[in-house]
């Protein structure tokens, strides 16, 4: 457990930085002139830089080790990888900033010692970086090794400042530096070359519990069923156990059809970003380990993630699929900074957190049980356009709103309600009052089933996607009493595959069933490998279709 600095560390480094401030070594060094400092105590390097040449930010900043060093000059080659590199190596930092930088615990030191400072960039703020976690406060023994590198700093700025080759090395790996000689049972510090290794490869550990794993691969791997899954930044601040804050990464994963979001975990930041990416396997056994069944497919978006997911394939026998386009999952995530947003008290995956909704529009009218239902609407949903014909015979409560039977729609249908749509009930036009429509439309979540006046055979026309126009023929085939025994909404009958999104509309379905039904098409192979690399126009699955129904709804349909 680290402890923190003594009274004596702390009076010797606010003596150092004022020494720094009064020398102003950024007058004459740039940020890029490096030399290294060698820790006696343990003999690992850290490489100083001096920053604030530009008169901005006004810092002595140390590198530790040969993984900061590359992570310094990539951000030297490269600016547009962002700052935020600077949280993936370890550092320590003496900077002057503000008043309001200054953390209470810097002032009850302060306070302490008897210093006070005044004015822009006049006080001292002495600062940790580790892999994963934002700035915080040094302990003890970062607080001897970045004595040592400010004490070397006031040693070599004047006399670089006095010969600009001092740095000058002939060899690109090797530095200028300081380090303790042992002369005559003395320590004393001299100049020295330090010549840098490449750093080794990572070895990045994989926890894992086995029995768990074993206990997952007996579970049933179901075929129509793909996860998609991501690490994604959150921008909220927590604190770990020992109250050092970082912006969490959570792991996100999403059904690719439903948008019920299924695993919502705050990742361990501790070793930064690839040892956070090794965690991936084992928490993502642990959540299958709840599960009835598996996926037979992951999509990600990057390439570690893929790997690192791809470990399991074997034991699973799963397919991790490289995309661009996470639909569902980017859904969940604009759902997620909208909580956030609405300034919510915790983030999901934490202790105590509320479990979150599905990416898209839930139900908004109450239950969705039979509970407080007076009549069910037999509706038939059929695809203009199309032969052989796809369609969908649904069960709906006229409690509901047009806002439900939408999502009615889209879950039966197998749609992933990534599109405008819109309804028309006797020549009036409903739609969603977030999408952006050319013209008016009255709000389809404040219109009730049972306030339009609906007849049998009368048919709603339901629009969806204006770029394919997706026509869809919604019909009041008959009124029904409730039935105790069910949970609506309900499919109860159905025939054929949703199309592709996406694919052009019914004349592009055509042209792509064409191409993935003729292996000699030029077309053929990238066509199905866009659609997920198999495609049966004729499968209907009535029970995933109502599962997906209770998913989006919250109840257990029958």
């Amino acid at each position: 457990m680290p402890t923190d600095p003594t009274l004596d560390q702390w009076k010797r480094l606010y003596e150092l930085a004022a020494e720094i401030k009064k020398l102003a070594p950024w007058g004459w060094m740039q940020e890029d002139d490096l030399f290294a400092v060698q820790n006696p105590d343990t003999g690992d390097n850290g490489f100083v830089s001096v920053m604030g040449a530009r008169g901005e930010h006004f810092a002595i900043s140390i590198y530790l080790g040969t993984e900061a060093l590359m992570g310094f000059w990539m951000m030297q080659e490269s600016p547009e990888v962002g700052v935020e590199i600077l949280l993936a190596f370890r550092q320590l930092q003496l900077s002057f900033d503000d008043r309001e930088h200054v953390e209470d615990e810097d002032r009850a030191v302060m306070n302490e010692l008897g210093l006070k400072f005044r004015g822009r960039n006049a006080w001292p703020i002495f600062r940790s970086f580790q892999p994963g976690f934002l700035p915080w406060l040094i302990d003890a023994d970062e607080a001897t090794f970045l004595i040592h590198a400010l004490e070397q700093t006031l040693n070599v700025a004047p006399r670089f400042n006095e010969n600009p080759d001092l740095l000058t090395m002939a060899d690109d790996m090797a530095y200028f530096g300081r380090a303790v000689r042992r002369e005559a049972g003395q320590q004393r510090w001299g100049d020295e070359t330090i010549v840098v290794q490449p750093p080794q490869p990572p070895s990045i550990p994989l926890p894992m519990d086995e029995a768990l794993l074993e206990a997952v691969a007996t579970k049933p791997k179901q075929r129509k069923f793909t996860l998609e899954l991501d690490a994604i930044g959150i921008e909220a601040i927590v604190v770990d156990e020992e109250g050092r804050p970082y912006f969490p990464t959570m792991l996100l994963g999403v059904d690719g059809k439903s948008g019920m979001v299924l695993i919502s975990e705050i990742l361990n930041p501790m070793g930064g970003p690839l040892t956070m990416l090794g965690t991936i396997p084992g928490t993502l056994i642990a959540k299958m380990a709840e599960w009835d069944r598996y996926p037979s497919t992951i999509d990600v978006r990057i390439e570690p993630l893929a790997n690192f997911v791809g470990l399991l394939s074997e034991a699973l026998g799963w397919k991790v699929r490289l995309k661009d386009d996470l639909k569902m999952l980017d859904l969940a995530a604009e759902a997620l900074a909208g909580w956030m947003d609405a300034g919510s008290p915790s983030l999901p995956g934490m202790p105590d957190d509320e479990e979150m909704a599905p990416a898209g529009p839930r139900h908004r009218s109450g239950s969705a049980s039979a509970a407080g239902v007076t009549r069910i609407i037999q509706f038939k949903i059929s695809l203009a356009e199309i032969r052989p014909p796809i369609w969908r015979r649904v069960l709906v409560p006229d409690t509901m709103t047009l806002g439900d039977l939408h999502n009615v729609i889209q879950v039966a249908m197998g749609w992933w309600d990534s599109h405008m749509h819109e309804f028309e009930v006797n020549g009036v036009t409903y739609g969603s009052l977030d999408d952006e429509s050319f013209y008016e439309v009255l709000d389809e979540w404040e219109t009730p089933l049972s306030s339009l006046a609906l007849r049998e055979k009368q048919r709603i026309k339901y629009s969806y996607d204006f770029g394919d126009d997706w026509q869809h023929n919604v019909v009041v085939e008959k009124f029904l009493p409730v039935d105790a025994s069910l949970n609506y909404p309900l499919c109860v009958a159905g025939k054929r595959a949703c199309p592709p999104e996406d694919c052009g509309g019914p004349w592009g379905y055509a042209e792509f069933l064409e191409t993935i039904g003729d292996p000699a098409d030029s077309n053929h192979e990238e066509m199905l490998e866009w659609v997920g690399g198999e495609f049966d126009p004729e499968e209907f699955d009535l029970e995933e279709t109502n599962e997906m129904l209770a998913d989006r709804f919250g109840e257990e349909a029958s």
